[in-house]
């Protein structure tokens, strides 16, 4: 099957109305359907980098809490404390 090809509306109306009742009658299908994702590369590389802002903007508020409360703890000063 060419992979240029789609489904007609008719086609997919079908198939979503097969799958939402196979989905109904067995568990363990529906947890395998929710579990099927296409890998490919690029996909998986854009997933990893996804994560790295979020631990670069942790690692960088832990870090200026840390000097905060230092700087606070050291000189005393009002406006830190």
């Amino acid at each position: 099957m060419r992979e240029d090809r789609r489904l007609t509306v008719r086609e997919r109306t079908a198939l979503e109305g097969i799958e939402r009742l196979l989905r109904h009658e067995d568990r363990a299908l529906d947890r395998r359907l929710r579990q099927m994702r296409i890998r490919t590369p690029l996909r998986e590389a854009a997933a990893r980098f996804a994560r790295w802002p979020r631990a670069l903007l942790v690692t960088f508020l832990a870090g200026a809490t840390l000097t905060l409360l230092l700087s606070a703890t050291l000189t005393k000063a009002p406006p830190l404390v």
